[in-house]
């Protein structure tokens, strides 16, 4: 008798301990309360190169095959946008690594919660790549996309696009910046083939001026864009604001969408860094104005 009492005595304890042990499954506390929604226009997702939108699937990242055109997977998508190349503000390495972690943890998010077939995350580089002839035998080719800061296997994310934009005109290939963003920008209204605002704080910021700083704010970006290729959700980073938008808006932003119980997920906990990152002319274009304020000007002068 004795034994059994001993030997239940042992499995309620254990149960005990379990309970007191189970590991907390949302350690970032989002929920349903906490999502901010982004107040973005509901459109379609552009992108800046249009129809010259190139792409690269995970599995042939480190694979010496060319890019091909991009097409949008008809599932729910997180776009993380940022630049490669711009230099201006924090030191591009660590910018990417931080890019980089931002999109490990939303990947994180849907393996652990088995959202991986129901939501793809696409890395979507906008700035212009350096000249090949200026790369001498960097990995920058038609045979290998991602940009060799983040090399040799690429961020984890479902593909790798580029897709250029233009800071000042616009091409054929191409659009502006601003031209891109502007439609989504929820405090933004159309006035003819431009946009304007009455935003008070953005215009003291420089958004009317195409040519000020303002619009040198190239940062990430987060868009997430429902089955149909509508933009849900858009998180700008800095723009006059500073803020560079983590990992938190999109996670939360999918739960909210997607009706997701808060209870159930497995989240870690995220922290979350900004930074500043502002455009700076591609890579060649500085190379040669700096090679020729040297012939010009040797002495500093």
């Amino acid at each position: 008798m004795l034994k059994k009492i001993n030997a239940i005595a042992l499995v309620v304890a254990t149960i005990s301990l379990s309970a007191c042990f189970e590991p907390e499954t949302n350690l970032s506390g989002l929920s349903e309360n906490t999502y901010r929604a982004s107040g973005a226009n509901a459109l379609p997702m552009t992108f800046p190169a249009g129809a010259s939108t190139i792409a690269k699937p995970r599995n042939e990242f480190n694979k010496p095959t060319p890019p091909t055109q991009f097409t949008p997977p008809s599932t729910w998508v997180v776009y993380m946008a940022s630049p490669a190349w711009t230099s201006g503000g924090l030191k591009i390495t660590r910018r990417l690594a931080s890019d980089a972690a931002a999109a490990t943890h939303v990947k994180t998010f849907l393996r652990a919660n088995l959202l991986t077939e129901q939501v793809k995350l696409i890395w979507l580089q906008y700035d212009p790549n350096p000249a090949q002839e200026m790369m001498a035998d960097k990995p920058v080719s038609k045979g290998n996309l991602i940009p060799h800061y983040i090399q040799p296997f690429g961020p984890d994310v479902d593909y790798f696009i580029h897709s250029p934009a233009q800071r000042f005109t616009a091409t054929s290939r191409s659009m502006r910046f601003d031209q891109w963003v502007k439609p989504y920008l929820p405090f933004a209204q159309q006035a003819g083939d431009d946009f304007v605002t009455d935003d008070q704080f953005h215009l003291s910021q420089g958004f009317a001026d195409i040519n000020s700083d303002y619009w040198d704010d190239w940062s990430r970006i987060w868009f997430i864009v429902n089955p149909d290729g509508v933009v849900v959700d858009a998180y700008f980073s800095n723009l006059g604001s500073g803020k560079t938008y983590g990992s938190i808006r999109p996670i939360n932003s999918l739960m909210h969408h997607l009706g997701l119980d808060s209870e159930k997920l497995i989240i870690p906990k995220l922290v979350e860094h900004s930074y500043i990152s502002k455009y700076t002319p591609p890579y060649w274009d500085q190379l040669v104005e700096n090679s020729l304020d040297l012939f010009l000007n040797p002495h500093g002068n």
